[in-house]
């Protein structure tokens, strides 16, 4: 293939690139072919995501206790330690149980992270089906729920027998005026432990999962682009070095 030197002028680039357009053609198609190729051999990844809303001030709404231990209940674990429960051992063995995935493997699949500004933790969890990353991710979310209201009633129920222990400690000098409201401030605080729904809450459901792998269309058409480039600065160097022992012949006239 040649390049058109008998113009004895200044180096003009169009010519060049005309005269290797074949090669140009050749690297657009390599390029977007090796893409799309690429982009068909990687394994199918799906990703969704949720949103849980943390509560670091979290109590729960408990009587007041006349004669028996406070039953305030602690403030929830900072946002932090919380996002880092998410893909604890608690979390993961309860959620593995329901996907039927080891769970060491949905562990590894899971990534976490927390938002200061607005007090909530972002779950992602990656699988090879769309249904199975959505799925996963609404399974893992829920189980942190839970397991954060799990943990919540475990303190609930030692503080329930706290007063139990001080009613039975007590009940022998009150009168059945006081035992009463203490049996009365017991079933109360049993209620209560129903009904917390804990420091977790969803704000938002596993959303819809998205291939990590991109369109086709799109990627072919970056390989494309990419290998245009490269033919056209492969045809430029190309037209410079043909042109080179004409502009040495034009020197020595």
């Amino acid at each position: 293939m040649t390049v058109d030197t008998g113009d004895a002028g200044a180096y003009q680039p169009y010519r060049a690139i005309a005269g290797y357009w074949l090669l140009v053609v050749a690297l657009v198609i390599v390029g977007a072919g090796l893409v799309a190729g690429l982009n068909a051999a990687r394994s199918a990844t799906y990703t969704s995501t949720s949103t849980v809303a943390w509560n670091p001030n979290f109590r729960a709404n408990l009587p007041a206790l006349s004669g028996a231990p406070s039953a305030g209940v602690q403030p929830a674990p900072d946002l932090a330690t919380a996002a880092v429960r998410v893909r604890g051992d608690a979390v993961m063995a309860s959620a593995s149980a329901v996907v039927g995935v080891p769970a060491d493997a949905l562990r590894d699949s899971t990534t976490v992270s927390s938002s200061v500004l607005n007090d909530t933790i972002t779950i992602t969890v990656r699988a090879p089906s769309a249904e199975d990353s959505q799925k996963r991710t609404d399974t893992v979310t829920n189980r942190f729920v839970e397991e954060s209201r799990r943990q919540l009633l475990a303190t609930l129920r030692v503080q329930a027998a706290q007063v139990a222990e001080a009613l039975a400690s007590v009940s022998g000098v009150l009168t059945p005026g006081e035992t009463a409201d203490l049996r009365s401030n017991q079933a109360l605080l049993a209620a209560a432990a129903a009904s917390a729904d804990g420091p977790a809450s969803v704000v938002q459901s596993a959303t819809k999962p998205v291939d990590t792998r991109g369109k086709l269309t799109r990627n072919t058409a970056i390989g494309g682009v990419l290998g245009l480039v490269l033919g056209v600065l492969v045809a430029l160097g190309l037209g410079a070095r043909a042109r080179r022992p004409h502009a040495r012949q034009s020197l020595s006239e």
